[in-house]
């Protein structure tokens, strides 16, 4: 098992298309990686509680999941990603589809012995 804390930052558009120019960055309170699965957790600037992220993936590249905010109904996320990784470093690049809209999301990871909380 590895734990990470990092950042997320949200480009507007599919990387494969087109990217605009502005991004929204937050940062990930704990992200833990088992068995191929990937947890984080990040706290939602737009909203009242932390947004949990869910990926698996059967070969350790390719990761799909979901993000929710438990007291947002409608907050929901279809996400694909491709992990990269070293030693202490991760990062993932994909997208993440909400309803009609399609961002490019990168994901950046550093291991940490011990979450801060």
């Amino acid at each position: 098992m590895k734990k990470f804390i990092g950042k997320i930052y949200f480009h507007e558009g599919e990387h494969r298309d087109q990217i605009f120019g502005s991004y929204q960055s937050v940062s990930i309170k704990r992200a833990i990686l088992n068995d191929k699965i990937l947890k984080i957790e990040y706290f939602n600037p737009e909203g009242s509680s932390d947004v949990l992220i869910n990926l698996k993936s059967k070969d350790g590249f390719e990761f799909a999941g979901s993000a929710k905010a438990p007291d947002e109904e409608k907050f929901t996320g279809k996400i694909n990603f491709n992990f990269y990784s070293n030693n202490d470093k991760a990062l993932l690049i994909g997208t993440w589809a909400v309803g009609n809209l399609i961002d490019t999301c990168i994901i950046e990871l550093e291991e940490v012995d011990q979450f801060k909380d």
